[in-house]
């Protein structure tokens, strides 16, 4: 019994990891498309000159 609950709070624990893992790569993913949206918006600023 005392393993059962054991394993379970150790699965709640990978799934957490999982899911703040899962949001780090959503945050670096929005970071480098903000980036890559930002750089463009200067290329086109520098054109317009």
């Amino acid at each position: 019994m005392n393993q059962y609950r054991k394993t379970q709070k150790q699965q709640e624990i990978e799934t957490v990891a999982a899911k703040e893992r899962r949001k780090k790569e959503q945050l670096k993913a929005l970071e480098r498309k903000r980036k890559q949206l930002k750089y463009e918006q200067q290329q086109s600023q520098e054109l317009d000159r």
